[in-house]
Parts: C-alpha cells; structure tokens; sequence
C-alpha cells in the first residue's frame, strides 16, 4: 500500500532506517524459521468442476513464526533494492546463519561487508591489538554514513521507502504477537 505523502516522512524513514537495521540477529531465532519463502501456508488442492466451492473465511492473528518468515522476506527485499542501488560493495549487506554460542539454536544474521570485514579483523588481531573500542567506532562511524545514504536512497526510491515501512509494521506486530504469547 503506497504512502500518502511520501514527501513528508524524511524523519520518519530516519527513524524506522535505523529500526531496520538494528533490528536484524532477532528473527529466525527459536521457532525454526529457516532462510526459505515458505511461511507455513500449504497448498490445497482444487476441486473438479462439477464439485461445488465452498467459501472460507478465517480471521485470526498472525503467528510468530508466520510473522519472523514475513520479517525475513521484508530484509530481502529492502537489503536486495539497497545492494543494487548502493555504488560502495562496502556497505552491501548480506544475510546468513549463524550458530549461537552455547546452543544449537542459529539466528539470522544481517551485517554490511564492513562491518563483517571490521569484525573478522579484530579477531585475527586480537593478540596485538591494543586500541580498545575501535571496531565498535569504526562500526558506529561507517553505520552512520550507511544510515544517511539509506534515507536518502529511501528517499528516491518509493519502492525501497515502503519495504522499511513494511518491516517495522511487521517488526511491530512481532513484538505484539510475542507479548501475547508470554501473557
């Protein structure tokens, strides 16, 4: 569903950018959500021609796990418009899972290549490393520059505007539906 007033959400889209892409490691945690299309939905066969079809109608709240499948769907889209306008392979994000230390559990994890890049050379540097914090300033620095550029390609791209509007609608009723549950 297209926006009203595009025009007007420049602090808007700032805001639900930085939801996106903060919001990512949560999502395919626990209920088996894989990286796959698959929501849950099955396909059920079509009845012949000379059978009649009957109506149904099914109201209800959507599931978590329907709602995480939807989120990982929502990141492709926006991630995949934000990979082919971005000029700079450094702030390309790429999606995989990751094995969550101490369980067998995996989480879904979105990192730009900097990021990635910055984390894996901390790592291998770690024996003679001695500037304490500077992954995590580098990383605060390079995402503030990803965050800019995202708004303002949300800004030219109405597609990529309404994908993020998308995912922090879904990301919120996550949230809702996870509350529910715990209640």
């Amino acid at each position: 569903m297209p926006r009203e007033n595009p025009d007007n959400d420049r602090g808007l889209i700032a805001s639900l950018v930085v939801i996106a892409m903060l919001a990512g490691p949560a999502v395919a945690q626990e209920a088996g959500v894989t990286d796959s299309d698959d929501d849950g939905w099955e396909l059920v066969t079509r009845p012949s021609d000379d059978e009649p079809v009957e109506e149904i109608t099914v109201y209800g709240e959507r599931t978590v796990p329907a709602l995480k499948a939807q989120i990982i769907r929502a990141d492709r889209r926006i991630y995949g418009i934000w990979n082919e306008m971005n000029d700079d392979r450094e702030f390309d994000v790429h999606c995989r899972l990751e094995g969550v230390y101490g369980s067998r559990r995996k989480e879904r994890i979105c990192l730009p290549a900097f990021e990635h890049g910055v984390l894996e050379e901390a790592w291998y540097d770690l024996g003679t490393w001695t500037g304490a914090g500077r992954p995590q300033a580098e990383i605060r620095s390079k995402r503030e520059i990803m965050r800019q550029k995202m708004i303002e390609f949300a800004e030219q791209n109405p597609e990529l505007a309404e994908a993020i509007f998308q995912r922090a609608r879904l990301q919120r009723e996550l949230a809702e539906a996870e509350a529910r549950d715990d209640e």
